[in-house]
């Protein structure tokens, strides 16, 4: 059996179907993937062919058909019906999206918090201000913008985990959205096909914010039991920090 399971934080991937529920995105489509929907309005009941990119290892398509959409609860479960993975043996392939988010209100300028967000500033101020979280940061490439590679190193005594790679593939400074995606390493060795954080600040009015953490990921169902070791709190204590930092007068340069 084989599963996947996303996200913590609301956000996700959206896909070709423009009536999924923006809170669901409708699933983890990566670039070069086409979705078709055969029956449905994104409702209960819709089946959409996936089509994978030419060159995907044994795969080329599947149809999968949404079976719970919970508003409420924000629950979404698609399941694959034809195709795929089916064909290669598995009895079951579910996708199980929940969504949980946590956010803050600041009392500064959205495009202060940004300064902080927006750069390589952030993981310096984590590093001195909140060691129990993580260790070290180190650049391995970039300096700071979309295809930065940083190597995470835990502090000592973190349970399973050591350290990972995470790659910025994301900064949109209009939108003030920045999304880090591991690459290797932590969780990806743990049974975990997806993990990533996505970080926004929202302006409020001139003088307040919003900032928002959002964790989106994927797990493999025989990995299931490892989805303890993923918390939106260590999140949230990074953005009570930055907004301590900020509201004490400090920027990202002068916070490290």
């Amino acid at each position: 059996m084989i599963g996947r399971k996303a996200s913590i934080g609301g956000y996700l991937s959206p896909p070709s179907n423009p009536r999924a529920q923006p809170w669901t995105g409708g699933g983890n489509y990566q670039a070069g993937v086409r979705v078709d929907i055969l029956e449905g309005d994104g409702g209960v009941g819709t089946v959409i062919k996936v089509t994978f990119p030419p060159g995907t290892p044994l795969l080329t398509s599947h149809k999968e058909k949404f079976v719970v959409i919970d508003d409420e609860k924000r629950v979404k479960i698609a399941q694959v019906v034809e195709g795929g993975l089916l064909d290669l043996g598995c009895t079951l392939y579910k996708v199980n999206l929940e969504v949980i988010e946590k956010e803050i209100e600041v009392p500064v300028p959205a495009n202060e918090a940004w300064k902080i967000y927006g750069t390589i500033q952030l993981a310096h101020i984590v590093v001195k201000e909140l060691p129990n979280i993580v260790h070290r940061a180190d650049i391995l490439e970039g300096d700071g913008g979309v295809g930065t590679v940083i190597k995470v190193t835990f502090p000592p005594g973190t349970p399973l985990l050591t350290s990972h790679k995470e790659k910025f593939v994301v900064i949109d400074d209009e939108k003030r959205v920045k999304i880090a995606q591991v690459v290797e390493g932590g969780l990806l060795d743990l049974g975990f096909t997806l993990y990533k954080v996505k970080f926004e600040v929202i302006e409020k009015d001139k003088e307040t914010c919003i900032t928002k953490a959002t964790i989106e990921y994927e797990v493999k169902e025989e990995a299931i039991a490892n989805v303890s070791y993923v918390s939106i709190q260590p999140f949230k204590a990074i953005m009570d920090l930055v907004a301590k930092c900020l509201t004490q007068g400090k920027d990202g340069q002068s916070s490290v």
